[in-house]
């Protein structure tokens, strides 16, 4: 048994060492939780005609982009919330429409290869 403990503990981290996972911290992965949820929900509204429901989760969509797009060496700038191309930004951000439309400003595909 032994749970809990440093050695348990311990070796519990050795054994999944280079398993891979989150390469973020706690609150990050929480964070890309909400956002992906956010996200997807948009996915399916706009697939069965809705209009997007911005919300609060457009504040983690774009900490999260931006935390990705860093990750990428990506230096460009990220609007702020509020500003009103956020959204579309976090869409080409994630391959959901053409970056071209943000010119020398296009953020990069966040999950192209």
């Amino acid at each position: 048994d032994g749970l809990g403990t440093p050695e348990v503990t311990a070796h519990e981290v050795a054994e999944r060492a280079g398993r891979g996972g989150y390469d973020g911290t706690l609150g990050q992965g929480v964070e890309a939780l909400w956002y992906d949820t956010w996200l997807h929900g948009d996915d399916i509204r706009h697939s069965i005609g809705h209009s997007p429901e911005i919300g609060n989760g457009i504040r983690a969509a774009l900490s999260h982009v931006e935390f990705e797009l860093r990750k990428r060496d990506w230096s460009g700038p990220v609007p702020a919330l509020g500003v009103p191309d956020a959204f579309g930004f976090i869409l080409a951000a994630t391959g959901r429409v053409p970056a071209a439309s943000f010119g020398a400003q296009a953020p990069i595909d966040i999950y192209a290869a």
